[in-house]
């Protein structure tokens, strides 16, 4: 597996692949894993040190951010989409908004393998893009 999907699963690495042979040249930059948000602080009973750490390992990470000069593209990568990837896909384009300030509008895409037969309306119903591949 690629070092740049490194916290994808396999599984999910495959459905990236595949959008990025059908769409990859819509986009000029792409960034992995990129962290936001602020972190969890476990409170004052613990030393500064791992305060600190547990702020940075509780950072929110998204799959990707994918750049063109037009529009900033935060992308939710999954085999199957259901209420976990709808809750990413629609808090992350806010976190990544607060976390880096953008020049550009911020757009957010969900990219899977398929889409539990339940949510369908939901993510339809809240007009959130997405792409089967």
């Amino acid at each position: 597996m690629p070092q740049k999907f490194a916290h994808l699963l396999p599984i999910d690495v495959e459905v990236w692949l595949r959008f990025l042979n059908n769409f990859g040249a819509h986009y000029d930059l792409f960034e992995y894993d990129i962290r936001v948000g602020l972190g969890r602080d476990p409170g004052a009973d613990y030393e500064k040190n791992i305060r600190q750490m547990a702020l940075d390992l509780s950072l929110r990470r998204i799959d990707c951010v994918a750049h063109n000069p037009t529009s900033i593209t935060v992308i939710e990568v999954t085999h199957s989409a259901g209420f976990k990837a709808l809750g990413q896909i629609t808090g992350y384009p806010i976190l990544y908004a607060l976390t880096f300030p953008p020049l550009l509008p911020i757009k957010p895409l969900l990219v899977c393998g398929e889409i539990q037969s339940d949510i369908k309306p939901v993510i339809e119903s809240l007009n959130i893009p997405y792409v089967v591949v």
